[in-house]
């Protein structure tokens, strides 16, 4: 029971001084050509990352949680490895690297911070539509075509619909090859 205790108390001191230096760092809006914009140092510091690291035309910033990878002059960047394309390009103005604002809140912030999203409604409902088929194959790379990747992805996925189907909005459903509307399994 007391260690119950110290470990609460433990977990509300560390969330507490987590959102206090949150809190203590100030967002400096930098204006250019009416747009508000915010330094990625300034990012960094409210994010709790390291100074930025400048690689060629990449600046990035990692800490134990996260890595974003700004690509300057490109609206381009990976958020832990994923590829997110930002409202406006990332560039340096008077020797810092901006971010518009506009991208902080409306792609960065809900992927680092998930937890602050008010209201968010649990998933009810996940469709795995494999699309593209017939003559339309979709995009095709030297690895092989669009169409035959979502395939495997979705037959892969198939096994994990343990829902019995019972015309329930909330169903697990599968879009078989060939057919045009989902059936239960």
């Amino acid at each position: 029971m007391i260690c119950q205790r110290l470990l609460i108390i433990s977990a509300i001191s560390v969330m507490a001084f987590a959102d206090a230096v949150t809190a203590s760092v100030e967002w400096q809006v930098i204006k250019v050509n009416g747009r508000d914009f915010l330094a990625v140092d300034n990012i960094a510091k409210f994010y709790g990352f390291p100074d930025p690291a400048f690689e060629g035309k990449n600046v990035r910033l990692k800490n134990d949680k996260n890595e974003l990878q700004f690509m300057i002059d490109s609206r381009e960047m990976l958020i832990n490895g994923v590829r997110n394309w930002l409202s406006y390009p990332v560039f340096v103005h008077d020797g810092k690297v901006v971010v518009s604002r506009i991208d902080l809140a409306k792609t960065l912030e809900p992927q680092l911070r998930p937890s602050m999203i008010q209201n968010l409604p649990r998933v009810q409902t996940i469709v795995l539509d494999p699309g593209h088929g017939g003559f339309d194959k979709g995009a095709i790379s030297s690895y092989g075509y669009e169409k035959d990747y979502a395939l495997d992805v979705a037959r892969q996925l198939r096994p994990l619909q343990r829902l019995p189907c019972h015309h329930d909005p909330r169903e697990r459903r599968f879009r078989a090859p060939g057919t045009t509307r989902p059936h239960c399994q």
